[in-house]
């Protein structure tokens, strides 16, 4: 019988994974590099944002154009402004506005929802529905069970 002698330190196959490794790592770092080439990207935000104007659908507005109101305590309800009619006189109501009147939608309908699947049956059971004179399968009187549903 012969003993065998327990190694200590790293295997012969470890160190030539981790040098095939390392290889495997240093080519791939290489060819990054490569496809990757000399072009450095710069981005300047403030071309960026001038592109990217949005006033140009917008219209000019000037302070005396939007209505701000300054209150200090309590707030309280301002006054709708009063409009001038054709005739002169001051119109303190907006005119009521009546809605269209909107279609009764159909309660009615129906739909027919169509599945398909497989079922997957026992030997026992497949055989069990096999006829030799026809050699063929009939489940009818199997799957009658569940036809309701």
């Amino acid at each position: 019988m012969s003993r065998r002698r327990k190694r200590r330190g790293v295997s012969l196959g470890t160190v030539v994974m981790l040098a095939l490794t390392l290889l495997i790592t240093v080519v791939s770092l290489s060819l990054l590099s490569k496809l990757m080439g000399d072009t450095a990207i710069e981005l300047d935000a403030g071309r960026m944002l001038d592109a990217l104007s949005i006033t140009d659908g917008l219209p000019e507005l000037s302070l005396s154009d939007i209505p701000i109101s300054i209150t200090t305590g309590q707030p309280t309800a301002t006054p709708a402004p009063a409009k001038q009619t054709q005739a002169g006189t001051l119109a303190t109501m907006p005119p009521q506005i009546t809605p269209a009147p909107t279609e009764t939608p159909y309660a009615g309908g129906s739909f027919t929802l169509t599945l398909g699947g497989s079922i997957c049956m026992d030997d026992a059971v497949r055989k069990s529905c096999y006829y030799s004179e026809s050699q063929k399968y009939d489940f009818t009187e199997l799957l009658s069970m569940i036809k309701s549903d």
